[in-house]
């Protein structure tokens, strides 16, 4: 797996568009673009930014494994959901089944 499979979806889990990661780290769309379909590899300062920019480590962005992009309030219900009791936890299994 390359980084760039992990570039498209991390920037969809922030809801980002090509133009808008370009701006946060300084280049153009055209570019970012070229970075998603990996026509073009960004530079070690531009890798840092678009980093960043997503609110991830560097590592995680350039890592050759499968990744689960989680938003804070997702990791904030999964640490809660961890920390429950046994009984609690069925009880909000039970209720995930309904819904």
């Amino acid at each position: 797996m390359d980084w760039t499979d992990s570039l498209k979806p991390l920037m969809k889990a922030r809801g980002l568009t090509n133009y808008e990661l370009a701006e946060l780290i300084g280049s153009s769309a055209g570019a970012v673009s070229e970075f998603v379909t990996g026509r073009r590899v960004p530079s070690r300062e531009l890798t840092k930014k678009i980093a960043e920019a997503l609110d991830v480590a560097v590592q995680d962005l350039v890592r050759h494994e499968a990744m689960i992009v989680y938003h804070a309030n997702e990791v904030a219900l999964l640490t809660k959901y961890r920390s429950l009791p046994k009984k609690k936890k069925l009880a909000v299994d039970e209720l995930l089944k309904v819904l």
